[in-house]
């Protein structure tokens, strides 16, 4: 996984500078051709490598989406290889960010909400989660923007929570105790709980939730 990851783009070399820099969404029929053509490419430099073999089959498949709108092969769901599942959504991830899938240049927050947006459609759910988790983990450590910045969380009611979104801070109990810790991702189940709790208890709770 880790080489697939590190030589996902060799298919890449020889292709323009122009294409190279120029975001997929805003290229031309014929330079979009070009540029997904690049996964196959990169499998067959690397299928002659006997060690490389798994890694070459997660390359050709990196830019495979789970509804089978993507590339090359159209697969869909779990006939993605599971590696390809979790490099699309890494790669994009970063691509998103760095203005080479879209012409415009999201920022963090808006790549995480990408990401879910597409969650079930392009993306693997449970590389998204992954990756939400992974994210949520970098910001709780020292060096990292204290959570409790206005630019990037914000407080929402029960109403307002929907699947995938990530506690930025511990939700306590009016009592003192935690209810559901920072980072957590939240899935329809624990959103039901907070509302059955809600109504038990007759506690109105905001939620804070990273962006």
């Amino acid at each position: 996984m880790l080489l697939a990851a590190l030589l996902h783009d060799v298919g890449k070399i020889g292709l323009p500078d122009e294409l190279l820099k120029t975001p997929f969404n805003v290229l031309t029929p014929q330079g979009k051709m070009e540029v997904m053509h690049h996964p196959v490419k990169g499998q067959e430099v690397l299928m002659g490598i006997r060690q490389l073999t798994n890694a070459a089959r997660i390359i050709r498949h990196h830019h495979e989406y789970v509804d089978g709108s993507g590339y090359p092969d159209q697969l869909i769901g779990d006939a993605i290889p599971r590696g390809a599942r979790i490099l699309v959504v890494a790669n994009e991830y970063d691509a998103l960010q760095m203005g080479t899938l879209t012409k415009h240049r999201h920022t963090l927050s808006e790549a995480r909400q990408f990401m879910v947006k597409e969650s079930g459609r392009r993306y693997d759910p449970e590389m998204v989660v992954a990756l939400l988790a992974t994210i949520a983990e970098d910001k709780r450590q020292p060096t990292a923007k204290a959570s409790s910045e206005s630019d990037t969380e914000v407080v929402l009611t029960l109403g307002r929570l929907r699947p995938l979104m990530v506690l930025s801070r511990d939700l306590m109990h009016q009592d003192g105790y935690l209810l559901v810790a920072q980072g957590s991702i939240l899935d329809e189940t624990l959103i039901l709980q907070l509302r059955e709790f809600e109504q038990a208890n007759g506690e109105k709770l905001d939620v804070y939730i990273q962006l």
